[in-house]
């Protein structure tokens, strides 16, 4: 029994008290779909995006170097590192910062409604650039502020925030839209154009809700699909662990066309597929996310309801950033970063238990050189 094996036999237990509660909470459906779905030759365009979609990665980052200055003080202020994305976001800044001899300082921010004031703690206490991992910028008004105040850049870490005057300077993601679309893609070949879609957005973290409104763009695209939409579980990372799997079962049990569901981060996947294995419905609907962590891959690699995962690899999402902190130090412009996105199946996925993270493309070499 691998790991992943022990960790889901583990979870079982805990999920399937969950798994039997009622309705009270659920999502109903829309009805099953109908039609005997597209021919091979009508669904070989999406065919092709997943096979280039799961082509190994390669360097397309900034050209013009950038001399990381000496002496750097860096605050890193990231969502709760609970969860793996974040968790690993943070250690590839800190793996970056170190790299150039800056101090890294974390603070892990457990509850969104204190990102503010952990963004003005770090200000104050003499930052001289700030990394944020998952913030949403729209709640940290006073530490914008504090930080333009100061002249202290702030990069913004696989949030999807639109850098402005009045928000932060930069935004390190992956392309969403290349994202929604890999995920898309591969939900239409696996189930040969005939889709009924489950949908879960969690509308605190905007990067994964543009992934999946990309992914409904392209099934709305599939002029030769049979795409219909079962009624969207909203959620939020607070009920991952509480309500959400119970709503999932609920909304399967209702509506037994479903036959994909679609989150646009990892997190929910290591506590609903339990849950939906505790329920004997492993078997009636695939499961396809965003961020490439190890248990969302687990699954994909023991066949348990996981198909395929899209992954932008959090390392080099933090070198990123910190290539961009320097551009800021220095005054220079910042520049496109092109985190790579890659659809992660059963055919191309990283050793057992650990992320996707691209260093076949030998990013950090890269950075390395741009930095001296």
């Amino acid at each position: 029994m691998n790991k992943t094996t022990s960790a889901l036999a583990a979870a079982l237990g805990a999920v399937l008290a969950l798994s039997a509660c009622g309705s009270s909470d659920s999502s109903s459906g829309s009805g099953g779909a109908s039609g005997s779905g597209a021919s091979d030759a009508d669904l070989a365009a999406y065919q092709q995006i997943v096979d280039e979609g799961t082509a190994p990665v390669a360097w397309a980052g900034p050209t013009d170097a950038a001399k990381a200055p000496a002496g750097v003080s860096l605050a890193i202020v990231t969502c709760t590192m609970a969860l793996e994305g974040c968790k690993l976001l943070t250690e590839g800044t800190e793996n970056a910062a170190k790299a150039v001899g800056w101090e890294a300082d974390v603070v892990n921010v457990t509850d969104p409604t204190g990102y503010d004031q952990a963004l003005q703690t770090v200000i104050s206490s003499g930052a001289d650039a700030v990394v944020l991992v998952g913030v949403d910028q729209h709640l940290i008004p006073g530490g914008i502020a504090a930080a333009h105040d100061k002249g202290i850049p702030l990069v913004s870490l696989f949030q999807n925030n639109e850098a402005g005057p009045d928000g932060v300077d930069v935004e390190v993601s992956p392309d969403p839209e290349q994202e929604g679309k890999l995920l898309a893609a591969s939900m239409i070949v696996d189930h040969g154009g005939k889709v009924n879609a489950l949908l879960m957005p969690d509308e605190e973290f905007s990067l994964p809700v543009a992934v999946l409104a990309a992914a409904k763009d392209t099934l709305d695209g599939c002029d030769a699909c049979d795409v219909k939409y079962a009624d969207e579980i909203n959620f939020t990372a607070a009920t991952v662990g509480t309500t959400l799997p119970s709503r999932v079962v609920a909304a399967l049990r209702q509506d037994p066309s479903i036959n994909a569901i679609l989150v646009g981060f990892d997190p929910p996947v290591t506590t609903v597929i339990p849950a939906m294995v505790a329920a004997g419905l492993q078997d009636q609907a695939k499961f396809y996310s965003q961020l490439g962590t190890t248990a969302a891959l687990g699954f994909i690699a023991d066949d348990t309801v996981m198909a395929a995962d899209v992954g932008a690899s959090n390392e080099w999402g933090g070198w990123a950033a910190v290539d961009q902190a320097i551009r800021l130090l220095n005054g220079q412009p910042t520049v496109e970063e092109n985190v790579p996105v890659v659809l992660l199946t059963k055919s191309n996925l990283p050793p057992e238990g650990e992320p996707f993270v691209g260093e076949e493309a030998g990013f950090k070499d890269k950075y390395l050189a741009l930095w001296k």
